[in-house]
């Protein structure tokens, strides 16, 4: 099951395969993570104050939600 299709009744019966719902959410996490990377990689030359580095970091990471 791809991460970007609108998930299907078959698909969520899928989820309850313990395995393939680990690979899903492993796969998740991992595309959370680079949107998060390019996102912060784009912001990181415009943050001024060293003390939001961290924290605009998060934030890149929760704003595709």
């Amino acid at each position: 099951m791809l991460l970007t299709e609108f998930p299907t009744e078959d698909s969520a019966l899928e989820l309850l395969n313990p395995q393939i719902l680990l690979t899903t959410l492993r796969e998740l996490r991992q595309s959370v993570y680079e949107e998060g990377q390019e996102i912060f990689s784009r912001w990181r030359s415009r943050i001024q104050r060293p003390a939001f580095i961290d924290s605009s970091l998060i934030l890149s990471k929760q704003w595709q939600f």
